[in-house]
């Protein structure tokens, strides 16, 4: 019996061994767990983080977008003046060269009509030349004839 009493004995301290061994491990998975809850934590609150600038980037991209469009419309409303401003200067310039024709042309006519009168005036001087001295002649100091 005492051979079983020592092989009962010897089998309770392998038992209590693997009690203990276990507790350990058990302590080890318990401080394991811990950490991987920590760092689940951490990463938890950085996908928070991250949809939370998600939600701001996409706000500020619709901002964005929403004065691009601005701009845009902007940018066709100012090439639609500028073309406008371009036709009006191209009919400005057209409008200016027509009154320089016109100008040229009354310039032309008037040298025609400045020397017409001056062939009349010379006309009129060797008529008045040759014609005979019966018309009367002004008196001194008298403006009329």
């Amino acid at each position: 019996m005492q051979g079983g009493t020592q092989d009962a004995i010897g089998a309770m301290q392998a038992g209590a061994e693997r009690v203990r061994d276990g507790a350990q491990q058990a302590d080890e998975a318990g401080r394991a767990i811990a950490e991987i809850l920590t760092v689940v934590e951490a990463t938890v609150s950085q996908v928070e983080g991250i949809a939370e600038a998600a939600q701001v980037l996409s706000g500020r991209s619709r901002t964005i977008s929403e004065m691009m469009v601005r701009v845009s419309a902007s940018v066709e409303e100012s090439s639609a003046t500028a073309e406008e401003m371009s036709a009006a200067a191209s009919e400005v310039a057209r409008s200016v060269q027509g009154i320089a024709g016109l100008a040229s042309e009354g310039s032309n006519e008037l040298t025609m009509v400045a020397a017409s009168a001056e062939q009349m005036r010379e006309q009129v001087w060797l008529r008045l030349r040759r014609a005979p001295t019966t018309l009367p002649r002004r008196r001194p100091g008298c403006s009329r004839w």
